[in-house]
């Protein structure tokens, strides 16, 4: 079975899976965004910091998800031929907002 899965996406499994993963995070990101201000104009600070730890975990899945991906796509595989360097950890952040917003609209979209 998954065998025909990867020939039906020419997507490996396991980058399907990972980026399933980073798409829900980001997903559910945005969701505690919006769990946190109803929170917050409830008056319970209780709930809203329960929600920041759930977007902050959340964020930090998202980005070891995008690190796993990163590091098993061909550009992984030119890089570690060439030699040439792994892009900068502030390079990886771009590239973090950059799906983010691509998945879920600019942040300030997605606050109006």
């Amino acid at each position: 079975m998954a065998e025909r899965s990867e020939r039906a996406t020419g997507t490996p499994n396991t980058i399907y899976n990972l980026s399933s993963v980073l798409y829900h995070t980001l997903q559910a990101g945005a969701s505690y965004d919006q769990y946190i201000r109803d929170a917050e104009e409830a008056g319970d600070q209780e709930l809203v910091e329960f929600y920041r730890e759930l977007r902050d975990a959340d964020s930090r899945r998202a980005d070891y998800a995008q690190e796993l991906i990163a590091l098993r796509t061909p550009a992984a595989a030119e890089r570690a031929e060439t030699s040439e360097a792994p892009p900068s950890r502030e390079e990886d952040r771009g590239l973090v907002d950059e799906v983010r917003d691509r998945l879920l609209g600019r942040r300030e979209e997605r606050r109006s």
